[in-house]
């Protein structure tokens, strides 16, 4: 099994959607067709990657200067448009809430927290049963 953590370099790719930070979207490092949504600060120091023989697991977080509804309303718009379906979408608590995408065999699950003065929003991939 390869185990890669944090150090990679940046990826950057264009898609036909604009973001407020420029005209080039930007995308998770180690989510490379996962777009990093504005207001959102990818924690790259906090990443993981595993290549198994079933697909591979990929762990991102990322600090959020905006509401949880604006990141599940950004996702829930884009990831459908990028051939994910959206296969749960719950309140966990009233701290955490969480949506998984389904596509090609891989799950996607976001999932929010709130710390003191912002929010956390981690991005689990990992093949489907």
């Amino acid at each position: 099994m390869l185990c890669v953590f944090a150090g990679l370099s940046g990826l950057t790719k264009t898609v036909g959607a604009q973001q407020d930070r420029g005209s080039e979207p930007q995308f998770f490092e180690a989510l490379y067709d996962v777009p990093v949504m504005s207001g959102l600060e990818e924690l790259r120091e906090q990443q993981s990657i595993f290549d198994t023989p079933e697909g591979r697991i990929v762990q991102v977080s990322a600090v959020s200067g905006v509401k949880s509804e604006r990141v599940f309303d950004f996702y829930g718009q884009t990831l459908p448009q990028m051939g994910w379906k959206l296969i749960k979408n719950a309140n966990i608590s009233s701290q955490k809430r969480e949506q998984r995408y389904q596509r090609e065999g891989e799950i996607l699950q976001i999932f929010t927290e709130k710390s003191n003065s912002s929010g956390i929003v981690h991005f689990y991939l990992y093949p489907a049963p």
